[in-house]
């Protein structure tokens, strides 16, 4: 919201355009980065006045560095990147996403007043599937090198009663999938949502007890291309799965 915000204040646009479509942890993680734009010069700002201007050799590198020096700045910097032309968020940027997240929005507020299911509303407005419904049943987080990363467990209930979900997040769900099933992978995207309102918990708000549904979006097609599987595929992140289509998992019920 900060852009917005700073927008309304300097009576300036706001391009709905963003290089991601959803979010991701890294700073080479977006579709400028696909595309051979450079981060940098890019600058890093703290709130006790404290300013640095970074040159990169790449893009991996301003990530390395630029989390480097948040971590000393107490970890939150403001930041401005990706300095570009006109042609090139035109041809590299995702179009209209901050519509769509307006969109879901009202989706949900316009749902608890019309007394309708929220998560089904939500699955409409973003083309996506129920992956499971349960209750936290553990949750192991931690903060590490800068992000927060670790594992929710949820207990299965109504039809999904007697099986476990694992989500593994790092900063962002990464990978959903039961003992036996492997249900949605990065890049395709993973919300937890609460199961009676249908509003979004991160990963930082995920609660023991909490009764939640999981659900997988597809994807936008820059990510499913072979650089955007590379840079942000389940293998980048650790995970010895191939990346399959959230659609195509649903139609077979998930990958054994």
């Amino acid at each position: 919201m900060v852009p917005l915000a700073l927008a309304a204040k300097l009576g300036l646009p706001v391009v709905d355009v963003d290089g991601m479509g959803r979010a991701f942890p890294e700073l080479q993680m977006v579709t400028f980065y696909l595309d051979g734009i450079a981060a940098t010069p890019m600058v890093l700002a703290d709130e006790k006045g404290n300013t640095s201007l970074l040159s990169t050799i790449n893009n991996v590198w301003t990530e390395r560095i630029a989390r480097a020096a948040t971590i000393e700045m107490g970890g939150s910097t403001m930041t401005a990147i990706y300095p570009m032309t006109g042609k090139n968020i035109k041809e590299s940027g995702i179009r209209n996403i901050l519509s769509l997240e307006e969109q879901i929005g009202k989706t949900i507020r316009l749902a608890k007043q019309n007394n309708v299911d929220p998560i089904k509303e939500v699955l409409n407005k973003a083309d996506g599937f129920e992956l499971f419904r349960g209750k936290v049943s553990d949750i192991n987080r931690k903060t590490e090198s800068g992000f927060a990363r670790g594992v929710a467990t949820f207990e299965g209930i109504n039809e999904y009663k007697g099986e476990k979900l694992e989500v593994r997040f790092q900063n962002e769900h990464l990978i959903a999938q039961t003992e036996e099933r492997l249900l949605c992978v990065t890049p395709d995207l993973i919300a937890v949502l609460d199961a009676e309102t249908g509003l979004p918990i991160t990963t930082e708000g995920i609660r023991y007890g909490a009764r939640c549904v999981v659900i997988g979006m597809p994807c936008h097609p820059k990510w499913r291309t072979e650089k955007g599987i590379e840079a942000v595929g389940p293998k980048y992140f650790g995970y010895e799965v191939g990346y399959v289509p959230v659609e195509q998992l649903m139609k077979k019920g998930g990958l054994v």
